[in-house]
């Protein structure tokens, strides 16, 4: 991974059609925000944290807040929940709004200065370890 271009992705916020979990291998209906924790080149495939716009208020384990203030290329406020990850394709019809490949939407990284943020909801969703 580390002498791809795609490389860059990880750490940073994508907009996905979201897969449902009854319907795991297809595109979902809605394009949200979602963190990318890791690639797997050899796979074809991307971990992704759900975002959501929802409930913003409560907080749990494993889950930070990004706010449209603090990273103004989100449209909205954003939980990312990293206990909710899935992998899914790196294809145009999960990655680009038209599903063409022509507009897959880089958000860009979460603040530096939420960097301990970050840190301590990976801990808590048990992605890495103190």
């Amino acid at each position: 991974m580390a002498n791809s271009p795609l490389s860059a992705l990880v750490g940073g916020v994508l907009l996905v059609w979201w897969p449902e979990d009854e319907n795991p291998h297809h595109p979902g209906p809605k394009f949200r925000p979602g963190y990318v924790l890791d690639l797997d080149l050899t796979a074809k495939k991307v971990l992704i944290a759900y975002g959501t716009t929802q409930r913003l208020e409560t907080q749990g384990a494993g889950e930070m807040v990004v706010t449209h203030a603090e990273m103004p290329t989100l449209k909205q406020d954003t939980k990312f929940c990293f206990r909710r990850t899935k992998w899914i394709p790196l294809s145009p019809s999960f990655l680009s709004k038209s599903q063409t490949g022509i507009d897959v939407i880089y958000v860009g990284s979460v603040p530096k200065a939420r960097a301990d943020d970050l840190l301590n909801a990976l801990q808590e969703a048990r992605l890495i370890t103190p």
